[in-house]
């Protein structure tokens, strides 16, 4: 089975979740992840407070939000297949969209991780999801502001700015920002949680 290619034994001198992540990651020669995730997770910890979230939760969900990522873009709607996870047609399309289920999944099984806010949040850190719950929403900001790219990230300052305000305010601007530039698909939790940060708003 597919799934066994990521089913590793940590060494029993690794024992603390941040070196058990980038063990993981340098174990399929993801390094370049393992530093983005632990910004995430610094990120998270950070803003934590300001949006009365516990800080610990921020920062594990943070740490673990993309070990999905060890699975390759090719083989990660075989997986999910495989594993009977839900698939909707934008992730037949673009699989990439997947690692964020199996980041909960790998999570859960991998790392044990059992609490559900945490894997709610990293099962929808990249599209967020209507009813999202403020953790939820803190890790799906934090990952956009600690994105893993070269350049800076164009939204960068309205959605920090964006954060005085609100949770829900920095999500929409995000939003706002990519449904301008055009995605190759929309995933139903993303415009289902677009939609909902827009009733929120005119309330």
């Amino acid at each position: 089975m597919l799934i066994e290619n990521y089913n590793i034994t940590f060494p029993k001198k690794i024992t603390s979740i941040e070196d058990k992540m980038f063990f993981y990651f340098n174990y399929f020669d993801l390094e370049k992840i393992a530093k983005h995730s632990l910004e995430v997770a610094t990120e998270a910890k950070r803003l934590a407070p300001k949006f009365q979230i516990d800080e610990e939760k921020a920062y594990l969900a943070a740490l673990l939000h993309d070990i999905g990522n060890v699975v390759p873009s090719d083989k990660q709607l075989l997986l999910a297949k495989e594993l009977k996870l839900h698939v909707v047609e934008a992730e037949e399309i673009l699989p990439f969209l997947l690692h964020q289920k199996l980041s909960a999944y790998l999570a859960e099984k991998i790392f044990f991780v059992t609490d559900q806010e945490l894997l709610s949040a990293m099962a929808c850190h990249t599209t967020l999801k209507a009813q999202a719950t403020d953790l939820d929403k803190l890790i799906f900001i934090a990952d956009k502001v600690k994105w893993d790219h070269s350049d800076r990230a164009p939204f960068l300052d309205d959605v920090e700015q964006a954060l005085t305000v609100s949770l829900n305010q920095a999500c929409l601007v995000y939003l706002e920002w990519a449904f301008i530039q055009g995605m190759p698909v929309i995933h139903p939790m993303l415009q289902e949680a677009y939609d909902s940060l827009l009733i929120l708003k005119r309330e």
